[in-house]
């Protein structure tokens, strides 16, 4: 269940009625206030965080490759590869773009798609396992996520640390997504395949937000160390529409 909060009234004219039909008291409702405006008020301050993290990191993280998240023709699926072949000899078919994508049964909206090799994920995930043994810190996904990383935040092949002005350093999200996923041919790009999956919202992208989490099969035990076992209540820093899952590879990148 997702809420949106712009302050309390606004919360409570929108959902304390449907809260109610749910048997939420309300000691419970105000329960649930409290947590919105200690997480609205983080939220607030969240970029500046997020930018001095992003600083640190580079000063102080050395990669294992600087172009980890970088990717190239030979990191992407055979289907996929061929396909962007043939976009640049402008003799591909618009059928085989379709047929790439195919529907999970039994689940409304969710598709798969053959997109990064093997080799590709396991690169990725050596270079988030190096980071994640490096000890630094850095922005998780949600509010109770303690394995996750904001890829915005993990320095990219262009970070560049900029201390005496508000330059965002260039990240992981910039090389993976923006360059990466975000701008291959058309039409195969994510935005051209969302488009597609999703006529009426998949050519309206104008943000996103990447980041990897990791789950353990057993419940966890000790919440300052063990490693998340499910999604519970949580915030997210983000305004989600859709979920895009890629393949995933050793419990890290998905």
């Amino acid at each position: 269940m997702t809420f949106e909060y712009f302050g309390d009234e606004a919360f409570l004219t929108t959902y304390k009625s449907f809260l109610h039909e749910l048997k939420v008291t309300d000691e419970q409702i105000e329960e649930i206030l409290t947590e919105m405006r200690r997480d609205s008020s983080d939220r607030q301050l969240e970029s500046t965080r997020s930018l001095e993290r992003k600083v640190n990191l580079v000063k102080h993280y050395t990669p294992l490759s600087k172009t980890s998240f970088v990717l190239s023709a030979d990191d992407y699926q055979p289907p996929i590869a061929d396909l962007l072949r043939k976009v640049k000899q402008r003799r591909f078919d618009m059928e085989e773009v379709v047929s790439l994508v195919e529907p999970v049964p039994e689940l409304q909206e969710v598709y798969t798609l053959p997109l990064l090799t093997t080799a590709c994920l396991r690169r990725i995930n050596a270079e988030l396992d190096a980071f994640l043994a490096s000890g630094l810190p850095v922005g998780r996904p949600n509010t109770m996520n303690r394995q996750g990383i904001l890829l915005c935040e993990l320095p990219g092949h262009m970070a560049r640390a900029h201390p005496e002005t508000p330059c965002d350093p260039g990240s992981a999200d910039v090389d993976l997504i923006d360059e990466g996923l975000l701008s291959s041919s058309e039409p195969v790009s994510l935005r051209s395949l969302l488009r597609l999956i999703f006529p009426d919202i998949g050519g309206k992208i104008d943000s996103y937000r990447a980041f990897t989490v990791e789950y353990e099969g057993r419940p966890a035990t000790d919440l300052e160390t063990s490693i998340d076992s499910g999604l519970s209540y949580h915030y997210d820093n983000a305004e989600v529409r859709f979920v895009l899952i890629t393949l995933i590879v050793c419990n890290a990148f998905g």
